[in-house]
């Protein structure tokens, strides 16, 4: 009995002393601690793009970019069709990126993927182009570019598809 007495005793004893260290850890005198000023990261501003005109051609400049000639209308036989756009301001590491569509229609296959500029550029030339390599001619209707940037339209156009007269003898 007395072993047992004895482990109850210093079993009390144990637990009275974890009591003892625990209140004087946490007397309450201490103001708690308080938050620091936090610093928040800025997000990033974005960089304003400005572009010209869309201008369609047959061709472009393969040195600048620059269009060779001005469509307003898109003959059904032609093989190719460019859509150029003058960036005034680009600056770099900003992606630019083109869809295409057809009568209002979005033509995700044909976006290509995003142009983007290692180092600053003004007054720059950027060229999108669709290749027609089907045996038929274009559908008669509308093809359009959305130029994109940051998410947000920053040039857009549409030229009319038309039937090619001189090619059907017309």
């Amino acid at each position: 009995m007395a072993i047992f007495m004895r482990q109850r005793l210093l079993w009390l004893a144990s637990v009275g002393l974890a009591a003892f260290i625990l209140a004087a850890c946490g007397s309450g005198d201490d103001p708690s601690p308080t938050a620091g000023p936090t610093v928040s990261t800025p997000e990033p501003t974005p960089v304003p793009v400005s572009f010209g005109q869309v201008v369609w051609a047959s061709a472009i400049d393969e040195e600048t970019g620059a269009p060779v000639d001005s469509l307003t209308t898109l003959p059904n036989t032609a093989s190719q069709v460019y859509a150029s756009v003058q960036a005034e301001v680009l600056p770099a590491g900003v992606p630019v990126q083109a869809r295409w569509s057809i009568d209002g229609s979005e033509l995700p296959a044909l976006d290509p993927a995003p142009i983007t500029v290692d180092e600053d550029r003004a007054e720059a030339w950027i060229s999108w182009s669709l290749t027609w390599t089907v045996d038929e001619p274009w559908p008669a209707g509308v093809l359009g570019i959305e130029i994109e940037v940051n998410g947000e339209t920053g040039a857009a156009s549409e030229i009319l598809i038309v039937r090619d007269q001189a090619a059907e003898g017309g």
